[in-house]
């Protein structure tokens, strides 16, 4: 009975906490308005907006990161699509931001594959320890970074100059992620993940887009306080995973088509 009421105790604080998420933003946005008393002390002290324009650019990577979280929690637990963790699709996001989601893409993909099909085969024939593989991994990433940096400075092409700025360490986490799941699981579920991934990723960018971006961040930087509201209540009410299903199966059915067994195989959690 006392453990009962306790669980039931906490249970109603948590959702005071998790109301609260919500309740505190709106309180200040409200506080805001040019009508309320609280106008001008509230925009001092809860706007981002007298931040140097010099330094917004940098700011604005940093506030978008609870969006991509949302996004991917969304993924992985209404949705349950598996994607590389929930930094990798934020990361490439940022990446998409930077150069643009056309040409990120298209060098993404072709990073991917020479990894696939041409600097794994070496890798696994010579049967390097793990650090060995990653360096040697992580170093041909930067080389092929380099390579149409070259290429667009003999071109002239600002498009190709412009990959200079995708960010090395996202690009080289989500080439390990992909790396490690080709060795683990196959080519067909590695590339199942790193689509869902990169999916993520130009969604989370399309959205930064799309709701005004760094204008609304800048002076309302509450919101961010009521996306991990968003996020709590992704985690305790819409927890469905719709499409799990599905993708257990096809995980199931690569498995086994690539290792030429029919037990059922148990599939870890991305």
């Amino acid at each position: 009975m006392i453990e009962t009421k306790r669980k039931k105790k906490n249970e109603a604080e948590g959702e005071w906490m998790v109301w609260l998420l919500f309740l505190a933003p709106l309180v200040i946005m409200l506080g805001k308005l040019p009508a309320m008393p609280t106008s001008e002390l509230f925009n001092s002290a809860f706007s981002l907006a007298a931040v140097p324009r010099h330094m917004q650019a940098h700011l604005e990577y940093i506030i978008f990161v609870p969006l991509g979280a949302l996004v991917v929690t969304f993924f992985r637990l209404t949705l349950g699509l598996r994607v590389f963790g929930v930094f990798r699709p934020i990361l490439i996001a940022i990446a998409f931001k930077m150069i643009g989601i056309t040409i990120g893409l298209i060098f993404l993909t072709c990073v991917l594959m020479v990894i696939a099909f041409a600097v794994r085969p070496i890798l696994k024939a010579r049967r390097m320890p793990y650090f060995a593989r990653v360096s040697v991994l992580l170093s041909s990433v930067v080389i092929l970074m380099i390579i149409p940096i070259l290429a667009g400075l003999w071109l002239s092409s600002a498009s190709l100059v412009r990959i200079a700025y995708f960010p090395v360490v996202s690009l080289c986490l989500i080439t390990e992620s992909f790396a490690k799941a080709l060795k683990a699981m196959g080519l067909g579920i590695a590339v199942q993940r790193c689509a869902m991934t990169v999916i993520a990723a130009v969604i989370i960018t399309l959205l930064a887009k799309a709701i005004g971006g760094l204008h609304l961040l800048l002076r309302y930087p509450e919101v961010l306080v009521v996306q991990i509201g968003c996020i709590v209540l992704v985690a305790e009410h819409l927890n469905l995973r719709l499409l799990e299903k599905q993708s257990i199966n096809l995980d199931r059915f690569s498995l086994r088509s690539g290792r030429g067994k029919t037990e059922t195989v148990s599939i870890e959690q991305a």
